[in-house]
């Protein structure tokens, strides 16, 4: 699921904030551009959900979409995060899997709704990466939140492929061809993760280890979990390796 809202299911990029501490966000922004005075809070809005007290901004999103660079709004912005072992790993899973409760309370039963990564990729980056867990902490983890939905129509649709190296090269041109080095980003999180550190990745060739160990994981979780399933393997041809 794409879009200015923040996912209902992933806290992956996403900043919470209390009211006060979503005031200082919006006067930060203010301070920088004096045009958005006015219509300041509107236009965060549309990038935020309100859950409970706190609000949940998809800020790299709006920072992006109005070219906003500067290093202490977004460092404000990474220090209300909950993802990259932020959180801890008790307080990621409790909002995590409320979140997902709270979601199948509110569906509408004539709408289908499609996540990217919520799931299985997002969340294993987090667990994986951040705090190390074993295949059987993370699959008790993905069983949790597919509890809170058991009830929903529910269809987990897989992208596999053996050709993670040609399709990180891919994914990196594409992004880089947007205006972003998406690739330097993700090679930092691999090599300074506690995972990563651990096991000395380094590089590009790091960043590939690490996918190939987490579709190890997400190949045992799809054998185990009790959705429906629908795999789809995606072979490069030579145009676009």
């Amino acid at each position: 699921m794409r879009s200015e809202k923040p996912c209902p299911l992933d806290i992956c990029r996403l900043a919470i904030f209390s009211e006060e501490e979503f005031t200082a966000f919006l006067h930060m922004i203010i301070s920088l551009h004096s045009e958005f005075k006015s219509t300041i809070e509107d236009q965060v809005r549309q990038f935020s959900s309100i859950e409970g007290n706190y609000y949940y901004v998809n800020w790299l999103e709006f920072l992006s979409k109005y070219h906003l660079r500067d290093k202490n709004l977004t460092s404000y912005a990474l220090a209300h995060e909950l993802c990259d072992g932020r959180a801890g790993y008790e307080r990621y899973k409790e909002i995590t899997r409320s979140r997902w409760k709270t979601f199948a309370k509110t569906i509408s039963d004539n709408t289908v709704y499609l996540f990217e990564g919520a799931l299985l990729q997002h969340p294993i980056t987090e667990l994986l990466g951040y705090y190390e867990a074993d295949d059987s902490t993370i699959l008790q983890f993905v069983n949790a939140l597919l509890e809170t939905i058991c009830e929903i129509s529910t269809e987990l649709v897989y992208v596999s492929t053996d050709q993670i190296e040609q399709l990180l090269l891919q994914t990196a041109k594409m992004r880089n061809d947007q205006g972003y080095r998406w690739i330097d980003g993700f090679i930092k999180l691999v090599t300074t993760c506690n995972y990563g550190k651990k096991h000395g990745m380094s590089g590009f060739s790091g960043a590939v280890q690490f996918c190939m160990d987490r579709k190890r994981i997400e190949q045992k979780i799809l054998d185990q979990v009790k959705i429906k399933k629908s795999i789809i393997f995606r072979k490069l041809d030579a145009k676009e390796v």
